[in-house]
């Protein structure tokens, strides 16, 4: 089982893959190769991707749970950016 939290926070889409990926295993063999990117590039572009999306979904959670302390938290950065106000 992976590690980890997924965006939720819950672990939901990791418990699914994993769910997946072992009854997967059970109808054909699969070797490391095959579980290898074959494109490295494509597949950082990728991940790098879904971080950022994933970020965003955590920040929408953050928001809806405590809206004050989120916005406090913005302001903060805002302050320590050094950005004129």
């Amino acid at each position: 089982m992976w590690s980890g939290a997924s965006p939720d926070g819950n672990g939901h889409h990791q418990r699914s893959v994993c769910v997946v990926a072992t009854g997967a295993s059970r109808i054909a063999s699969v070797s490391v190769t095959e579980l290898r990117p074959s494109d490295v590039a494509a597949w950082r572009t990728l991940r790098q991707t879904l971080s950022y999306r994933h970020e965003g979904r955590r920040s929408q959670l953050r928001f809806r749970r405590d809206p004050k302390t989120y916005l406090a938290s913005l302001e903060q950065r805002l302050y320590r950016s050094g950005l004129p106000s």
